[in-house]
């Protein structure tokens, strides 16, 4: 993803570069604070889905289990 930056005249050079810097920074740590969020929420998601898996399996032999004839 690029971000075009707006033209701005050469006069104002150095005040722009420090707040586009600025900018940059905040909008970094930003991406990486959603980063985290995702990768844990990735993880809870994880966890989730494996319990609940477990359960469906367990359901399963259960009910295979109950459609069988266990006399002999």
């Amino acid at each position: 993803m690029t971000i075009d930056l707006p033209k701005y005249p050469a006069a104002v050079g150095a005040g722009t570069v420090k707040r586009l810097e600025a900018q940059r920074t905040k909008l970094r740590e930003r991406a990486e604070a959603l980063r985290e969020e995702l990768s844990a929420v990735d993880a809870q998601w994880a966890a989730a889905f494996d319990k609940a898996d477990r359960r469906q399996t367990a359901r399963d032999r259960v009910a295979a289990l109950a459609k069988t004839n266990r006399r002999r």
